[in-house]
């Protein structure tokens, strides 16, 4: 099943309904999307996020090799169904109708030596009508 968290910088509200609606659109099949106001440091919201890209990120040396061992080679990611077999463009290239507003685009590095994020903000926001 498809899965994300994501993390957005709006000055506007984020209407949940209309957010299961695209989702599902999306998806084909869930309309599940769970939406929360972030408060204090945006980046400490920022690495909550992240930490779900790598849980195992919390694992001491020893077990840390030994997930590396078991993962090495292997498929930490398959898509199934109609996504099987589809290959992607540029990251540039996103072709969803309907979608506006300003954005920023972050880049999360995991530094294995410190065990922590390093966060780099993207290019300066777009700013796009709201529809």
């Amino acid at each position: 099943h498809v899965h994300g968290h994501f993390f957005a910088l709006l000055s506007g509200y984020i209407d949940k309904f209309q957010l299961s609606e695209e989702w599902h659109r999306f998806t084909g099949d869930s309309s599940i999307t769970d939406v929360r106001k972030c408060y204090g440091e945006p980046r400490a919201a920022l690495h909550e996020v992240c930490k779900y890209a790598c849980k195992f990120s919390d694992l001491d040396d020893p077990k840390l090799w030994e997930f590396h061992q078991g993962v090495n080679g292997g498929r930490m990611f398959d898509p199934a169904g109609n996504l099987r077999g589809v290959l992607t463009g540029e990251l540039d290239q996103d072709s969803l109708e309907g979608l506006s507003g300003p954005y920023r685009d972050w880049v999360a590095t995991w530094l294995w030596l410190e065990k922590k994020y390093h966060l780099q903000a993207g290019p300066p926001p777009t700013m796009l009508p709201y529809v």
